[in-house]
């Protein structure tokens, strides 16, 4: 009962770590074509070259994407960039934006799997492994979600993601004592170390050592 309890924390934290994670500025592109706006109308598709019912070419999907994301449509931009990337499937920074759009809305059935495409062709993007990491997590693929945390930077923010993601999924496989030195680098980052003190101590909660 005391492990099921421990890992059902770990995961709570997780979750507000990769939530964090997410949001924060690591973006492979600017954000003000990448993040979710306020939102608006829905964006009605243009017709295609041959008339309204034909579906346009990949070029036509992508230009009516950009303006959906201009009339801040996201989930309209998302389903255009994905019609194009179904056309065009080599373009990588169409995979990256599709991903980041489907994410944006929310969509985490649509975001995963190309998650898991752009990290397997860029190795250094942060926000699939953050994402590919939470969802080990809750797989309780607890080793491989840790795989992908060690493979986030040292640097920027990644380091307090980094330490985070790593700490909490030791601590999802019963090794809170491993997780309190992977929490250390934070307690050496300027403005951090009352955070380092927050997971610390709840992971020492955990383990019992109050």
């Amino acid at each position: 009962m005391r492990g099921s309890r421990i890992r059902g924390l770990a995961l709570a934290a997780l979750v507000g770590a990769a939530v964090i994670a997410l949001a924060l500025p690591l973006l492979p592109v600017p954000l003000a074509t990448a993040l979710p706006g306020p939102g608006g109308a829905r964006t009605v598709a243009p017709d295609g070259p041959d008339g309204p019912d034909t579906a346009p070419p990949a070029c036509g999907d992508y230009l009516a994407g950009r303006f959906a994301q201009h009339e801040d449509d996201w989930g309209a931009a998302a389903d255009f960039m994905a019609a194009a990337l179904a056309r065009d499937g080599d373009d990588l920074n169409l995979l990256r934006r599709t991903f980041l759009l489907f994410l944006g809305e929310g969509k985490l059935d649509r975001a995963l799997p190309l998650a898991s495409q752009v990290s397997q062709r860029d190795h250094d993007e942060p926000i699939p492994l953050v994402l590919l990491a939470l969802d080990d997590a809750l797989a309780g693929r607890w080793d491989q979600g840790l795989t992908r945390a060690a493979a986030l930077a040292d640097d920027g923010l990644n380091r307090y993601v980094k330490a985070l993601l790593s700490a909490w999924l030791t601590v999802g496989k019963g090794d809170p004592a491993t997780a309190l030195t992977l929490l250390e680098p934070l307690a050496t980052v300027p403005g951090l170390g009352v955070l380092h003190a927050l997971h610390a101590a709840r992971v020492a909660e955990l383990a019992g050592n109050t």
